[in-house]
């Protein structure tokens, strides 16, 4: 990170985005860094496929990532493939940003 201050801010929204807030992150962290933003939208994109491999679908609809975690109980191998499309998307996002990105010191 470039300063402490751009790290406490990205940090912070991490955090919130486990909770299904992703605008602080969105707007505030990746939007500025064009490729990092385009590293999550690989990520996500990597993610929708594994889903779709996978045939994950919830029981309902509400907010994502940690919360909806509940909508995927009707069975063991949804709530697996769930956990899979997360892994899947926060390593793919991450290791393509690590490899590709880089901010100034």
């Amino acid at each position: 990170m470039r300063n402490k201050k751009q790290q406490s801010n990205a940090i912070s929204a991490s955090a919130s985005t486990l909770f299904g807030i992703t605008e602080p992150l969105l707007f505030g962290v990746t939007l500025p860094n064009p490729k990092a933003f385009a590293m999550g939208m690989v990520g996500g994109a990597v993610g929708g496929f594994v889903t779709y491999i996978l045939g994950v679908a919830p029981a309902g609809m509400g907010i994502t990532f940690i919360p909806w975690l509940l909508l995927y109980t009707q069975s063991v191998r949804a709530m697996i493939g769930y956990l899979l499309v997360i892994a899947s998307s926060f390593a793919t996002a991450f290791i393509l940003t690590r490899m590709f990105v880089k901010v100034d010191q």
